[in-house]
């Protein structure tokens, strides 16, 4: 059995469409001895820029008071999120303590104490991040850059790094679209800031439902992502991207770097023509191909721990 452990679901998150989005994956594969266990199935209003604690805290430790019931030797355990709110590890050494090799355990891992910016790197968690690759199997980052940043920082071992495996995340970009009329009219701006609140035009809002801000960015020429921390994956600006925006960032981080995208202006000003962002968008489009398919790569070294 796949047991398949998400987070919690988050209202403008992208983490309300992830249970539809592996499970899609799981269906188009022909696989259909998994569980999905997600205790609370409505999505939450955050109460900080990417979670709601209280309930993410809860959620986790139910997943865990579940599967603890439900293990088996020979099963297969794959946490769509490794380090939040990080109950999950301690849990696999309980695991691994039980069961020994007699079951596999696989997860993605988002960030780690030293992303700047990230909830964790106010704390010095060295010893809990490399501690996840002593019991996990399979450790599965979405981008080059935070795959070298863990070898650089976490001074894992041969046998460890052999854990690691970089693999995008999965990105669906026929959610989103381009609004060419309306960017023709309006030359607007949305800006992500430093202090996570949304921008737009100098309207400022401290949350916007996610059909409204993907609203703003089908309209808009330009997206400006200003935050200071480190962005290990970039769903913010493939959604940006995927809606006909041009995106200026301070640097290339996460899945900016991995590909030659067209349309990212690193500082400097943008001034980018409606024929501009049209010319950008059709020439991502492989790029956008290759992540649509991200989620089948994932599963498939997953469900290859079934083999050994």
């Amino acid at each position: 059995m796949l047991y398949l452990l998400p987070q919690l679901k988050v209202k403008g998150r992208y983490q309300e469409e992830w249970v539809t989005t592996w499970e899609s994956e799981l269906i188009n594969m022909n696989i259909s001895d998994y569980k999905i266990i997600l205790p609370y199935q409505k999505s939450y209003s955050p109460t900080n820029y990417f979670t709601n604690e209280e309930k993410a805290i809860e959620n986790e430790l139910r997943q865990i008071s579940i599967l603890n019931k439900l293990v088996k030797r020979g099963d297969v355990i794959f946490w769509l999120d490794l380090d939040y709110p990080g109950f999950s590890n301690p849990f696999n050494y309980f695991l691994r303590a039980r069961f020994g090799d007699g079951i596999r355990i696989a997860g993605l891992l988002h960030g780690a104490y030293f992303n700047r910016g990230d909830i964790w790197s106010k704390v010095d968690r060295k010893y809990f991040d490399k501690s996840i690759f002593s019991v996990v199997d399979k450790v599965i980052v979405g981008s080059r850059s935070f795959y070298n940043d863990i070898k650089n920082n976490l001074e894992l071992s041969d046998k460890e790094l052999e854990k690691l495996v970089w693999k995008p995340f999965p990105f669906f970009y026929k959610r989103y679209t381009p609004d060419w009329e309306e960017k023709e009219k309006a030359n607007m701006i949305v800006k992500w800031r430093k202090d996570n609140k949304i921008e737009v035009d100098g309207q400022i809002f401290n949350f916007l439902p996610k059909e409204t801000f993907l609203g703003y960015l089908s309209k808009a020429r330009v997206f400006v992502l200003e935050k200071e921390r480190t962005d290990t994956f970039g769903y913010s600006v493939l959604e940006a991207l995927a809606s006909g925006c041009a995106v200026k960032v301070s640097k290339k981080v996460g899945v900016l770097g991995d590909f030659d995208w067209k349309g990212v202006f690193e500082d400097g000003n943008v001034d980018v023509s409606v024929e501009d962002l049209k010319n950008f968008y059709s020439q991502n489009l492989q790029y956008f191909g290759i992540l649509e398919k991200a989620g089948r790569e994932i599963l498939e070294v997953v469900i290859n721990e079934f083999k050994k």
